[in-house]
């Protein structure tokens, strides 16, 4: 089975839209970046707010985490399967390949989960992460890609 994934041409707006995001990101922030890709909002708290991104896929989820120097914000770039993990993993080899296209090779990999990373000018990063049964693509403030290179 080929787990749906984003399209290379709205991965590229995606992967622009956040290497320009400033920080801090505060809650306004977070809604300008959601308005600015087209995401609809569909709940949020004092510190995160979830988004809906319109992604051709269950489960079109964002999460933008704007409550202190740790934000982050989380994209679902690929369906969910908890049933098909090889599925899963050639989701994220075609995304981690993608991603490199535009952003040259990645500057850090682990490989348990996976997780492939680009610095940022910005001292943050973009993450592309393998999670159990989704894969994701995270942009991490300069003090939460700090923490992880320590």
């Amino acid at each position: 089975m080929t787990l749906p994934t984003i399209p290379a041409a709205e991965l590229r707006p995606l992967v622009d839209a956040l290497r320009a995001v400033a920080w801090p990101l505060d809650r306004a922030g977070a809604r300008a970046l959601a308005a600015a890709l087209g995401w609809g909002e569909l709940a949020g708290t004092r510190d995160e707010t979830t988004f809906l991104t319109g992604l051709d896929f269950p489960q079109p989820l964002a999460k933008i985490r704007h409550a202190n120097a740790w934000d982050y914000v989380v994209v679902n770039v690929s369906a969910s399967s908890a049933e098909d993990a090889p599925a899963v993993d050639a989701a994220f080899e075609a995304l981690a390949e993608a991603m490199a296209a535009l952003l040259g090779e990645a500057d850090g990999a682990v490989d348990d989960p996976a997780e492939r990373w680009w610095r940022l000018p910005s001292g943050g990063s973009l993450d592309l992460q393998h999670l159990e049964s989704v894969v994701v693509l995270r942009l991490s403030s300069p003090q939460r890609a700090a923490g992880r290179d320590a």
